[in-house]
């Protein structure tokens, strides 16, 4: 994938890395660590949706309890985010 924008990455309470980025069609994607600490990847960009403001990096974070949020513009300048809803992303 030919990314829109800069790759943000976090790690969730379990160790799991995650990476966002927005591709070229204004989608939010992204990809986690099957196995935490590991060299392998899920096999593909996962679409969380849009459309994404063009060339607006996504904001990453773990919260308290360790579930990852992402937080981004959309294209009228609205604030779209996904939350995890448990931190393991298995």
């Amino acid at each position: 994938m030919r990314a829109n924008t800069d790759p943000v990455a976090v790690a969730s309470a379990d160790g799991h890395l995650s990476v966002f980025t927005v591709g070229t069609n204004n989608q939010l994607y992204y990809k986690t660590q099957t196995t935490a600490g590991s060299s392998t990847w899920s096999s593909t960009w996962t679409s969380l949706g849009g459309p994404v403001r063009a060339n607006t990096d996504p904001v990453v974070i773990a919260n308290s309890d360790g579930r990852v949020q992402v937080f981004v513009e959309d294209v009228s300048n609205q604030l779209y985010y996904k939350m995890q809803i448990a931190s393991n992303p298995s």
